[in-house]
This record gives structure tokens, sequence and C-alpha cells, in this order.
């Protein structure tokens, strides 16, 4: 999982910043997978069942968690997969 992100990262010429906690200005152009994984660690998905509808609310992803996203390679709407196609948004 790492090895992309270092490769994307290399031909950038660029590193992340804010994947160590309570350090959001320290950076590195070689994440560790567990560094990698631990940035999406607040992701949550909530289901809620009103009757017969089902709602979901997926929360936002941050701009360092996209970037981990695109450096992997992944597409673009993959953090939208997750969720079924007949989604509802949960209005909080």
């Amino acid at each position: 999982m790492s090895i992309p992100a270092w490769q994307r990262l290399a031909e950038a010429q660029r590193s992340l910043a804010g994947l160590y906690p309570g350090q959001v200005s320290r950076v590195t152009a070689l994440p560790t997978t567990e560094r990698l994984l631990q940035a999406f660690n607040q992701v949550i998905l909530t289901v809620v069942h009103k009757g017969t509808q089902t709602f979901f609310h997926l929360t936002p992803l941050s701009d360092l968690q996209r970037t981990i996203l695109r450096d992997l390679g992944c597409p673009r709407n993959l953090y939208q997969r997750w969720l079924p196609p007949s989604w509802k948004p949960l209005k909080i």
C-alpha cells in the first residue's frame, strides 16, 4: 500500500503533512502503511433506519485523505462506492 504512495510522492517531488498526531506540520516522503491507514480512522458510516426508509451519512474526506487516495491511484468516486446506489442522505 505505501509503495504506490511513495512512488507518486517521489514523482511529484513532494511530501505528505498531517500523518503524525500532534505534529501537523511534520512531513514525510515515505509514509508507512500504518500511518496512511490511521489517517482514515475517523471515517464513519452511520446508518439510520426509520420505518421502511434507510438513511446514510458518511464522514466527508479531509484534504489529507483525498490526497492519500489520489496518491494510491484510487478512482475519484471510490469513497462514494461505499454507499448503496439508492442511498438517501441523512439530514443532521
